[in-house]
């Protein structure tokens, strides 16, 4: 699993601590924005005693394309909150299907020399023959099944989701790619999808409907914007459904709650006159 650290803006001085049995020094979260700005890679250094010291290795752009597992990469608020909502949406909708896995932020391995392996947002898996296993990365090789739909969020600070990843997805066989741009770095920006389906082994753009809607036929799900294009909606493409976030969730629980006690309410109340009205005319 790639580690994420939110940015800090705290301007303090970097602080360590050590644990006497390993030397492991760590970096202040403080430091990360002027000397780790997209995050650091730790690195085991074995001392001629026999003790172990970690470096920490400034992270690159490059690095996002090809990440290694534990790299801490730094990410905004709003991109874990976007990437956390979408896998929450999808992990109910998959909730009966233990052959199916929603993974976030997890290596891809494909078994392709050369080429790179990124880490996805998101990636929705079919066919998995172990849903409960531990997985640091994911080997498409080793599990003989691979993501049917991969997810980026574009982040202004980490190139490459709607240029070089296209190529790499397609070159690793992901059905389809579909890409979030939210324009973080816009205080009122708009949100842009891109989807992309593989046909005889090539990228075609999937074409949006008449709403701006865009389909995805591998998980039967639509991909949908509200009027001022700053509201992303999952509709279950089968019975017409949004698929809920985790708050949207609780509030249809306590509102399904609240109904349920009033009802339960009127029940009582009719019953209570009822008896009421028996009993004065003596029925």
């Amino acid at each position: 699993m790639i580690d994420m650290e939110q940015p800090m803006t705290t301007d303090v001085k970097e602080s360590q601590w050590m644990d006497g049995r390993t030397g492991y020094h760590s970096p202040s979260t403080a430091a990360l924005p002027d000397r780790y700005p997209y995050g650091y890679r730790t690195v085991a250094q074995v001392q001629p005693g026999g003790s172990t010291d970690y470096e920490y290795i400034p992270l690159t752009q490059a690095d996002f394309l090809d990440p290694q597992v534990g790299d801490h990469f730094v990410q905004s608020d709003q991109h874990i909150k976007l990437m956390f909502s979408l896998m929450g949406r999808f992990i109910q909708y998959y909730r009966h299907d233990p052959t199916v896995g929603v993974f976030g932020d997890l290596k891809m391995l494909w078994g392709m020399p050369g080429e790179k392996e990124p880490a996805p947002d998101v990636a929705i898996v079919p066919n998995l023959k172990n849903h409960e296993a531990y997985r640091s990365s994911f080997n498409v090789v080793a599990e003989e099944t691979r993501p049917c739909l991969v997810i980026e969020i574009m982040s202004p600070q980490y190139p490459g989701d709607d240029t070089v990843k296209v190529g790499i997805y397609e070159r690793a066989g992901i059905e389809e790619y579909l890409i979030i741009n939210p324009h973080f770095e816009k205080e009122d920006g708009e949100i842009d999808l891109t989807g992309y389906r593989l046909q005889n082994g090539r990228y075609r753009k999937i074409a949006p409907d008449a709403k701006g809607r865009i389909f995805s036929a591998t998980t039967n799900i639509w991909f949908e914007l509200d009027a001022a294009k700053r509201t992303l909606t999952l509709v279950d493409g089968r019975t017409g459904k949004r698929l809920l976030t985790h708050d949207e969730e609780h509030d249809e629980r306590l509102a399904a709650e609240e109904r349920a006690a009033a009802e339960r309410q009127r029940a009582e109340a009719a019953e209570a006159e009822l008896a009421r009205l028996r009993k004065l005319y003596g029925v």
